[in-house]
């Protein structure tokens, strides 16, 4: 889940890779990219007024999310780049999720984080934590500033939340021994160094949100397996604000579920609190095709489906009613997914038939 200022529209973006240039205007800045590796195509859910995104994945099979974390080493005092920036300029280059890592830590280094992260909020800045993953790996990368480490996830659930969670990391960057010992560190080896411990200052707290859903994805996963629905559901759980109402809401989720045989499945809502959005499957080869008018949709929905919301959470029949059509489809389209695996998927044709739907409903 995307939990982002409640009024701010998060769209559904599919990009193509562009080797035709290797300047890339971020947010804030601009920077250079390398033109020697091929750019992948990507679908990314982001926030309207920047050009990063909050969560993405590639036609080389890598995805990428991250959650805001707060530390105790300062902001940049000059532009930077946002870590929604860093998504989306690592999908673009990224052909494993090793590889992400790599992309990521090297934008990084060389240029930063840092910016307000919100169009209409002055000063709210924050450093990121990041779950990189392909089918075959998955890594969780946390910053203080240009400092990181990064640990290798080996096996069962691993979940980000709004605090640095690692305490043995697998990689670092170079400079993490001086940071830790700037900010009072006194160990003696790199390898007794918890980075959540040393550089953490505020943050949720853990016992709510984070407790919550590492609790909901070991159950779900108890049995030794977990089905996309499986995820679907945990995003749409109230436990903890993980789907998240207020002035702060969830305001777009991706599930994603990466094969080795290469038969991955990719769900954006595209809208506001997964407890009544759609998640709709799409097919990252479908960026090439994906049109402005299919962007255009990606908008009016958004907006349309928080108007048909928001006075509806006192009238519980009514509400029961639009999730139900919506779980419905829902399931129309991942069932159509599942069968024509190797078909790309219409995206365009399922914002309009969303948007019929609420249409319909709408009070």
């Amino acid at each position: 889940n995307s939990d982002r200022p409640e009024d701010e529209i998060q769209t559904v973006k599919c990009v193509s890779g562009d080797n035709t240039s290797s300047l890339r205007k971020c947010t804030y800045i601009d920077v250079e990219t390398d033109m020697s590796v091929s750019s992948q195509d990507s679908v990314l859910s982001c926030p309207s007024w920047m050009f990063g995104a909050e969560m993405g994945c590639n036609s080389a099979g890598v995805v990428i999310g991250n959650e805001a974390v707060y530390t105790k080493v300062p902001y940049e005092a000059e532009p930077a780049l946002l870590g929604m920036d860093l998504i989306r300029l690592t999908l673009e280059k990224a052909a494993s999720a090793k590889d992400a890592l790599r992309i990521l830590t090297e934008f990084l280094e060389k240029y930063g984080q840092g910016g307000d992260c919100s169009a209409d909020r002055d000063g709210w800045q924050y450093h990121n934590s990041f779950i990189l993953a392909d089918s075959t790996e998955a890594f969780v990368l946390e910053t203080a500033g240009r400092t990181w480490v990064a640990e290798v996830v080996t096996r069962g659930p691993r979940s980000i939340s709004n605090n640095l969670s690692i305490h043995k990391h697998d990689f670092s960057s170079r400079d993490l021994v001086e940071k830790a010992r700037a900010l009072g560190w006194k160990g003696d080896s790199e390898d007794d160094l918890d980075f959540a411990a040393v550089f953490a200052a505020g943050g949720c707290d853990p016992d709510q949100r984070e407790l919550c859903g590492r609790s909901l994805l070991a159950n779900a996963t108890s049995n030794g397996s977990m089905q996309v629905e499986d995820m679907v559901e945990i995003l749409r759980s109230h436990k903890g604000s993980i789907c998240m109402h207020g002035g702060f809401s969830s305001t777009s989720s991706q599930v994603s579920l990466l094969t080795r045989a290469g038969n991955d499945v990719h769900l954006f809502t595209g809208s506001s609190w997964p407890c009544s959005s759609i998640f709709k499957p799409i097919d990252v080869s479908s960026a090439t095709e994906y049109s402005s008018d299919a962007f255009e949709l990606s908008t009016e929905l958004w907006n349309a489906q928080r108007r048909m919301l928001s006075g509806l959470y006192r009238d519980s029949a009514q509400l029961d009613a639009i999730r139900d059509a919506q779980r419905l489809t829902e399931k129309d389209w991942l069932d159509y997914f599942r069968e024509h695996k190797k078909s790309k998927i219409p995206f365009k044709n399922a914002l309009e038939e969303e948007l019929a739907l609420y249409r319909k409903l709408a009070p």
